[in-house]
């Protein structure tokens, strides 16, 4: 058993967040996973490791409460590789008095997470153990000062942006494709539109602008999405706030098509949990058994991919776990259960373990 989640863990970060490519990968090797690499946001083929610290570990003796929340001041922030330091309001918890904030760690409501210079914010600081035994930590759930989400892509837009027909005017086409990896994509408009300027038929949309949200964007290509036009500085118009129809994010649950068995809660035990790539694997308990739909999707995956393991482990992302919850190894959890596309899994993960 052991031996056939070292196999996934292996094969899921080599997927770059490809779940087919993984069960490809793993049906050569004599089992399967369904996985996600959760890997940094960044393009140009550079990913950011989203479990680095500032670099120094934190002083001996210092602990810090994983449910404390924290002010800060943004010290700064690059928003196209995903990463920055907060200044702590608060002195001698941090080296330097700064976190690092890595953008998965932003609870948002904009399309593309980022914050920004100067901006004050919430957050807690989550300490882990580094490969050389030290401690060191970082941001985690950076929120406005209320704790309320992050929410200033649309103002920034409003202030900066040049938009065609306005900011919230709406229109259809077909994606040929998004390339996650270089992050951009294009778009064939459709026909009937009045505008009040000549608009390309083929339209980019780039990273920034797509509404996955909150989360990186995925490879998608050959469907239907809606979409706003803006013109950048040097006059080319392109799409703008790329969506599903009728304004659903462009969510990997969504084009995979998740559906939740809702009403029903399930406990079982955190089989492994790879925080720093954003997967991990439950083992639910015997009673209550699983639902019989969930049963035979797993089963279906299983036959697909040869795998030889009678254990119903339940994939999850870590955006599939609740905000405020913090997993470990072997602890215990309660969730809901879904099916998809891929095959099934946890969501709406709470853990059931008493608080230190």
């Amino acid at each position: 058993m052991q031996e056939a989640i070292s196999k996934v863990a292996a094969l899921l970060g080599k997927s770059n967040g490809n779940i087919m490519e993984a069960f490809k990968s793993f049906k050569g090797s004599g089992g399967f996973s369904k996985g996600n690499s959760g890997k940094g946001w960044s393009f140009g083929g550079n990913n950011y490791n989203r479990g680095r610290s500032n670099g120094r570990p934190l002083a001996p003796g210092v602990t810090i409460e994983k449910e404390t929340r924290f002010l800060g001041r943004v010290k700064m922030y690059n928003k196209w590789r995903g990463f920055g330091m907060v200044e702590l309001n608060k002195k001698g918890i941090m080296p330097n008095d700064t976190a690092f904030v890595h953008w998965t760690s932003i609870t948002t409501e904009d399309r593309y997470p980022f914050l920004t210079e100067g901006m004050d914010v919430e957050l807690n600081i989550h300490t882990y153990r580094g490969f050389d035994g030290k401690t060191y930590a970082r941001a985690k759930n950076v929120t406005m000062t209320t704790g309320a989400p992050v929410s200033i892509q649309d103002d920034l837009d409003a202030q900066n942006k040049a938009f065609i027909g306005g900011q919230h005017l709406r229109y259809l086409g077909h994606l040929k494709f998004y390339d996650a990896k270089r992050g951009f994509g294009f778009i064939i408009m459709e026909d009937g539109y009045s505008l009040p300027e000549p608009v390309p038929k083929e339209l980019r949309v780039d990273a920034s602008e797509v509404n996955a949200g909150g989360r990186k964007a995925v490879n998608m290509k050959e469907m239907q999405v809606e979409f706003g036009l803006w013109k950048n500085e040097k006059g080319i118009i392109k799409a703008y706030n790329m969506t599903l129809p009728e304004g659903i994010p462009c969510t990997r649950e969504a084009l995979e098509k998740r559906e939740v068995l809702q009403g029903r809660w399930f406990t079982g035990i955190v089989q492994m949990h790879r925080w720093k790539q954003g997967w991990g694997f439950i083992k639910p308990d015997e009673k209550p058994p699983l639902p019989p739909k969930v049963i035979a999707k797993l089963n279906e995956v299983r036959r697909a991919r040869k795998f030889d393991d009678d254990h119903n482990l339940l994939y999850f992302r870590s955006t599939d776990v609740q905000q405020g919850s913090w997993l470990r190894k072997d602890g215990k959890v309660k969730f809901l259960v879904y099916t998809d596309d891929m095959g099934a899994g946890a969501c709406e993960i709470i853990s059931t373990e008493p608080r230190p």
